[in-house]
């Protein structure tokens, strides 16, 4: 695969992640922006997730999709994105890129691996449950556009892999598992010396999982 080749496709998995999650359900969307910068804390115990994001009109904005129905859609989904940009981009002659985000994606382990007791999955260890499920939905994850050797780290205490790969910015995914979900996590910068890059790693230290 040339380069050119694979930058578009890059750009496609980027396209997949962001703008048809994202525009697909736009008229569902939930956003909330407060008129000052305030750290806002979002809590979803039915997913298991808690985590802290820079909020207001100089910060992120906060978009929450509806859940969307079918076993590979997510059952749930948050979206972070610059307050001004996000602003830009609601105006009825934008023309243009999807800015730069952050979003959380949970997925439901498919029912026939999740079990209260002990199941053919429990002889494999997390992280290449991990690498197996990032595999097999790389349309979503990116997994096979890593730039990166994918790293075995933790969030929270729970067992994840970091990478980075190809796309219309730059991109930072984590993928952790927790009580039978997976959590895709994606940052998207243009530059690490820009300042969504540091939020995206503040919003990682942040995360907790219940």
């Amino acid at each position: 695969m040339n380069k050119n080749t694979k930058l578009i496709i890059g750009v496609l998995i980027t396209l997949s992640i962001l703008l048809v999650t994202f525009l697909v359900v736009r008229p569902m969307l939930q956003d909330r922006t407060v008129a000052t910068v305030a750290n806002e804390t979002i809590e979803r115990p039915e997913l298991d997730l808690a985590f802290t994001f820079p909020s207001g009109e100089d910060a992120y904005t906060y978009i929450e999709p509806l859940k969307m129905e079918g076993n590979d859609k997510p059952i749930g989904a948050f979206i972070m994105m610059e307050s001004k940009a996000y602003e830009i981009m609601q105006e009825p002659n934008f023309v243009g890129e999807t800015p730069p985000s952050m979003s959380i994606f949970v997925y439901a382990e498919a029912d026939e691996a999740s079990s209260t007791g002990a199941s053919s999955s429990d002889s494999i260890d997390r992280v290449t449950k991990l690498r197996n499920w990032a595999e097999a939905n790389s349309g979503v994850t990116a997994y096979n556009l890593a730039l990166t050797t994918p790293l075995e780290t933790e969030i929270d205490g729970a067992k994840a892999l970091y990478y980075k790969s190809d796309g219309l910015y730059g991109q930072e995914v984590y993928i952790a598992f927790h009580r039978n979900k997976y959590y895709l996590i994606v940052g998207q910068h243009d530059g690490e010396e820009n300042p969504q890059y540091r939020a995206f790693q503040e919003l990682i230290r942040s995360i907790t999982f219940m």
